[in-house]
């Protein structure tokens, strides 16, 4: 007799502002999830991308853990390039590998990354990164037939919208709701005939819906606004009826890897400073001569200051914390990592190592000052770097 069981349906890009606030009345299905359950916001990891934000999730790895950083990476040290990552840039288990080790079944469709598929025990349909004309895209390799006979279409089995990029919204939506629809159909197919102790499809649907429309929002009547609200009334009527196949007491998790909101604009540093003159390029180092050069690389390491600033907006401390954080230095040539004592924990290291980097402990690695400007507040908060006793913060 098999225990108790436990089933992820994975939805990218899914908005808490939607599912829990906008639109909940209209989803019956997450609306009786949450009535019954627990739910709220989720953090995503940094940086809250597709790739490494699923396979944190399904790993318990963050993205410097995993050498996972977004859909693109180097391949090895040498590598000039980046190359799309697939299953073989994953070089942790994953749940299922870990409970196929304890004789456990699995049930995976769509996980980024899974292609090439890697042998596990159960069923596995990989996801969005399956390149076109794949043919070895299950596991075993024998269900790829048996999956091609189920969706019967002309297009076949769709691992993501071909539509995405493109400017028809109508393309768009007929391509992600009959993808949407097939997947479900798939995993509902695979619930029924094989054994199973663990569950997990992903739909990027959503994502690439949002992508197109997410603007439309602000007017509630438009036809663009009118196909998320469609979209996740199917979503929610997906999930509803496989959930009628699987057992009373299993556990059911609906998640996100991360959310939407509007783009509003951006802000390239690199050409900010070049205009401040504190950054040149190859052509605009053409006019230094080599001792110019030196002196501005020893007055200017701008990793720092981006240190700190991360310091202060994305794990929260105040500016004189962020400035007493210790600091490390890494450019691809030399290929080291300079950094202060206590830079990396012993764990970190060790990893680092493991993948082929070098160290360099220094007894500083720069000095800086900072001021922000708390503006609810109208107040200046200084912060002081203390590897340069003599110095301070000044404002007006």
């Amino acid at each position: 007799m098999r225990g108790r069981r436990a089933f992820v349906f994975g939805l990218d890009c899914a908005s808490p502002e939607l599912w829990f606030a906008r639109w909940r009345e209209e989803l019956p299905v997450i609306s009786a999830l949450c009535a019954e359950g627990t739910y709220g916001p989720l953090h995503s990891v940094h940086p809250p991308i597709t790739i490494p934000a699923w396979a944190a999730m399904l790993t318990g790895c963050d993205p410097g853990q995993l050498g996972l950083y977004g859909f693109r990476g180097r391949r090895s040290r040498q590598a000039r390039t980046a190359t799309l990552h697939d299953a073989t840039d994953l070089e942790v288990p994953t749940l299922w590998d870990l409970l196929g080790r304890d004789g456990r079944e699995s049930i995976v469709v769509g996980f980024p990354p899974s292609y090439p598929p890697r042998p596990l025990r159960g069923h596995l349909v990989s996801g969005m990164l399956t390149p076109p004309g794949a043919d070895d895209w299950t596991f075993p390799a024998s269900l790829r037939d048996e999956v091609a006979g189920w969706v019967g279409s002309d297009r076949g089995y769709a691992f993501d919208a071909e539509a995405h990029r493109g400017p028809d919204p109508g393309q768009l939506r007929d391509e992600v709701f009959e993808m949407t629809r097939t997947r479900f159909d798939v995993v509902r197919r695979l619930v029924r005939s094989r054994p199973w102790d663990f569950g997990f499809v992903h739909e990027i649907g959503l994502d690439r819906l949002q992508h197109a429309y997410w603007g439309s929002l602000a007017s509630p009547d438009s036809a663009e606004s009118e196909i998320l609200r469609d979209y996740h009334r199917l979503l929610d009527a997906e999930i509803g009826e496989t959930l009628e196949l699987l057992p009373d007491d299993a556990i059911v998790c609906v998640v996100s890897d991360h959310g939407a909101r509007p783009f509003e604009g951006s802000f390239r540093l690199n050409e900010w400073l070049r205009r401040q003159a504190e950054l040149w390029l190859g052509d605009d180092a053409g006019e230094l001569d080599a001792v110019e050069v030196a002196e501005r690389l020893r007055r200017h390491d701008f990793l720092r200051v981006l240190l700190t600033i991360l310091g202060v907006v994305d794990f929260g401390m105040n500016i004189q914390e962020g400035l007493d954080a210790p600091r490390f230095h890494h450019q691809w040539l030399p290929d080291l990592i300079a950094h202060e004592h206590f830079g990396f924990s012993p764990d970190t290291r060790a990893l680092l190592q493991a993948k082929g980097h070098s160290f360099n402990e220094r007894k500083s690695q720069g000095q800086a000052q900072g001021i922000v400007y708390d503006a609810k507040a109208d107040l200046l908060e200084g912060g002081h770097d203390k590897r340069a006793p003599d110095s301070a913060a000044i404002g007006h």
